[in-house]
């Protein structure tokens, strides 16, 4: 299902100039939530953008009646502390300033 919204938004994304970080298909608390985490192309994502891009992939999202079912439409940048989940990210980060969490090692092997 995934993979057919990414593909529905991708008109819509290059239309407002920016390009798909991560999308999510998730249940909190019995609540559904599409996230779709978008980037600007060059420069720096804003409030206008953000909302213009969400309005644009509601009505297609609605159009399309893809997910039957209720639930709540996110569209927002990653934030600095995005997950850098694939080895593509991590070489796309070099250079930028990025959140790093360590975790300790108690096997004393």
């Amino acid at each position: 299902m995934l993979e057919k919204i990414t593909s529905l938004i991708q008109p819509i994304l290059d239309n407002h100039d920016v390009y798909l970080d991560d999308i999510e298909y998730v249940s909190e608390k019995n609540e559904w939530y599409l996230r779709i985490f978008i980037e600007k192309n060059d420069g720096h994502l804003d409030m206008d953008t953000c909302v213009a891009v969400s309005e644009d992939i509601s009505l297609k999202l609605d159009e399309e009646d893809i997910i039957t079912n209720e639930y709540y439409l996110e569209v927002s940048s990653p934030g600095a502390e995005k997950p850098l989940k694939t080895l593509e990210k991590v070489q796309q980060s070099i250079g930028e300033y990025v959140y790093i969490q360590f975790k300790t090692n108690t096997w004393n092997g």
